[in-house]
C-alpha cells in the first residue's frame, strides 16, 4: 500500500505541482486536499486517486479534521500576495493562521509528519511592520512564525523548506537578487524529502538541498 497525504493550498502555484505529482507516483496511493476551493479535476485514470474538500479557512480545524484522518504526511504550501490579501492583516492571517491552524488539524488527526514551504531568509528575529514599503521584513517575519507554529506542535517529523523566488513560468524573474527556483521543483523536493527516511525530527532545506532533492526526483522520472 502506498503512502497517503494531505495538501493544504492545492491550488496554488507550488501546491497544484505537488498535487498532480504525487497522483502520478506510484508510492503515493491517496491525496486530499483541503481548501477554500477545489482545484480542476485530475485525469479520469487518476481520478479515484484524489478527494477535494472545500472548507471555510476560518473554521479549517472544525471543518477540515475528517480530511487529515489517516494522512501519512501533511503539506502545507499555503502563500498569499499582500496587494491579493488586502492588507498586512490579511496576508498575515493566510501565511500564519491558516498555517497554523492546519498543523493543528493535522495534530489532532494524528499525522506524523507535516511538511511545510516557507521563504529563504524566513526568521522571527527579523523586525515587522505593517507598513507598506517594509513588507519585505513583515514577510519574512510571518514565514519565520509559521515555522515555529508548526514545530510548536510535537510532529514527529517536521520538514521546513524555504526556496528562493518562485519561478511560476519557464523563464526565470529579471534583475531579481534572490536566487529562483521552478515551482515543479519546490513540489519536486516535497515529494522527494517524504519519501526518504527522516534523519532528524525538524529538517530545514534550504534552496541548495531542494535543488538536489528535486534533481534527484526528477531522474526517477518524476
Amino acid at each position: 500500500m502506498g503512502k497517503r497525504a494531505v495538501v493544504v493550498g492545492a491550488t496554488g502555484a507550488v501546491g497544484s505541482a505537488l498535487v498532480s505529482q504525487l497522483l502520478a507516483s506510484p508510492a503515493w496511493a491517496h491525496v486530499t486536499t483541503v481548501g477554500r476551493r477545489a482545484g480542476p479535476p485530475p485525469p479520469s485514470d487518476l481520478a479515484h486517486k484524489l478527494a477535494q474538500t472545500v472548507v471555510n479557512m476560518d473554521a479549517l480545524v472544525a471543518e477540515g479534521a475528517p480530511a487529515f484522518a489517516g494522512a501519512d504526511v501533511a503539506f502545507c504550501t499555503l502563500g498569499t500576495k499582500r496587494r491579493i490579501a488586502g492588507s498586512a492583516e490579511g496576508y498575515i492571517k493566510v501565511d500564519l493562521t491558516y498555517v497554523a491552524e492546519a498543523a493543528k488539524a493535522a495534530k489532532a488527526a494524528g499525522v506524523r509528519h507535516f511538511s511545510l514551504v516557507t521563504s529563504k531568509g524566513a526568521s522571527t528575529w527579523l523586525p515587522a511592520s505593517h507598513f507598506v514599503g517594509l513588507h519585505p521584513l513583515l514577510y519574512l517575519h510571518t514565514k519565520g512564525r509559521a515555522e515555529e507554529a508548526v514545530k510548536a506542535q510535537g510532529f514527529e517529523r517536521v520538514s521546513i523548506l524555504r526556496p528562493g523566488v518562485l519561478q511560476r513560468t519557464a523563464a526565470a524573474p529579471a534583475g531579481g537578487l534572490l536566487p529562483s527556483i521552478k515551482v515543479a521543483d519546490v513540489a519536486r523536493a516535497m515529494v522527494a524529502d517524504a519519501e526518504r527516511p527522516a534523519d532528524k525530527a525538524v529538517g530545514v532545506l534550504e534552496m541548495g538541498a531542494i535543488q538536489a532533492l528535486a534533481k534527484v526526483q526528477a531522474a526517477k522520472g518524476a
